[in-house]
């Protein structure tokens, strides 16, 4: 049975179609058969992020409407297990139910969802967790913190995008551990800030992913949902910004 990981962000820009993106092309250059679903639907841009944008005919509606099959709806990476599916070009209504029948052929499943609260409660009751991603301004942080005190799922947890070190150092931006206080989740995993981001969203994931610490990060954070106990990657300066040093993990039953 998939294990299905969805991806929000409360405020927008903070990358949770970037974390998503990049956790799928993990899963999937590991051998692992990955499905990344855009659950956005009108708004989602998963395609353009993982470079589907122009590959993929039918979308999630058409295969709960019946007008395709659903292994004929999706997008392939290659030859790897990685595969896409568009979510749908208008807000929809579905039995989630259903969605657990198509999702058993696959070992992980990954949402980018909307942080709209209707939408969020709809999809919960398949998820085996819910990875909330903020940068570390102080407007990011608070919304996700409101955002965090109205859910109610207890396998939540934080991933931190686009660090800065230098923003942190000089109080622009809070540290790791001033976040981490505030939202009161446990960690998933860092992404350093890389002027190769937009490259990288521009061309799509599946074309590569040219930073190798962020790369790194997205292995660590795929280990992590493994079940592994992986260390907090040392990308330089970063360390001056936050306490967390060890070893840690989680673990999706």
């Amino acid at each position: 049975m998939a294990k299905v990981i969805a991806f929000v962000s409360p405020k927008g820009g903070c990358g949770s179609t970037f974390l998503c993106a990049g956790l799928w092309h993990a899963f999937a250059e590991n051998s692992h058969k990955v499905l990344a679903l855009d659950m956005c639907f009108d708004k989602g841009t998963l395609d353009f992020a993982l470079g589907f944008q122009n590959d993929y005919i039918y979308t999630l509606e058409d295969v709960l409407c019946d007008r395709i099959e659903f292994s004929d709806a999706l997008c392939r990476y290659g030859e790897t297990d990685g595969f896409f599916l568009r979510g749908a070009y208008s807000d929809m209504t579905f039995d989630v139910g259903k969605l657990r029948e198509y999702f058993k052929e696959f070992d992980y499943v990954l949402l980018d969802i909307s942080s709209d609260k209707d939408a969020v409660s709809g999809i919960l009751p398949v998820l085996d967790a819910l990875v909330c991603v903020t940068d570390l301004g102080c407007v990011s942080v608070k919304l996700c913190d409101d955002f965090l005190s109205d859910l109610d799922f207890e396998r939540t947890y934080i991933a931190v995008n686009k660090i800065i070190p230098t923003y942190c150092q000089s109080g622009i931006h809070l540290t790791v551990d001033e976040a981490l206080d505030t939202l009161g989740c446990q960690l998933l995993g860092l992404v350093p800030w890389t002027p190769d981001a937009e490259i990288m969203l521009r061309q799509g994931m599946k074309h590569g992913i040219s930073d190798k610490s962020v790369s790194a990060s997205f292995c660590n954070i795929m280990c992590r949902l493994k079940g592994e106990r992986v260390k907090a990657i040392d990308f330089k300066k970063v360390y001056d910004c936050f306490k967390i040093k060890k070893n840690f993990c989680i673990k999706i039953d």
